[in-house]
């Protein structure tokens, strides 16, 4: 019972870092989205 707890435990470790990693990707995408507008704009 307690090891698959710990598995579980490090299961979503993974999955909230994978996570991050996707937030990283989009900010980065709306970032060059936000410059292009701007020159749109500009």
């Amino acid at each position: 019972m307690r090891s698959l707890a710990v598995n579980l435990a490090r299961i979503s470790d993974r999955k909230q870092q994978k996570n991050k990693d996707l937030s990283q990707e989009q900010e980065d995408r709306y970032r060059k989205w936000v410059r292009k507008v701007r020159v749109y704009l500009l």
